[in-house]
């Protein structure tokens, strides 16, 4: 609950924007957005074939037998 207390608490603020202002709001957020996912690897730092391949097998066994 505290992420919505914190949502709550801009209500105020975010109500007193023009349309405008909205607007360039929204233009903002796009940007950081983008600018956090650029920051992310393109490839995991570790190596996920194993677990996936053992998830895969544990799930056949359970639906084929």
């Amino acid at each position: 609950m505290p992420r919505v207390a914190a949502i709550n608490a801009l209500e105020p603020e975010i109500q007193n924007l023009s349309d405008d202002q909205l607007r360039a709001k929204t233009a903002e957020f796009r940007a950081r957005i983008q600018e956090r996912l650029s920051s992310i690897p393109d490839e995991p730092e570790v190596d996920a074939g194993d677990p996936v391949a053992l998830c895969r097998r544990a799930v056949s066994r359970i639906l084929i037998g």
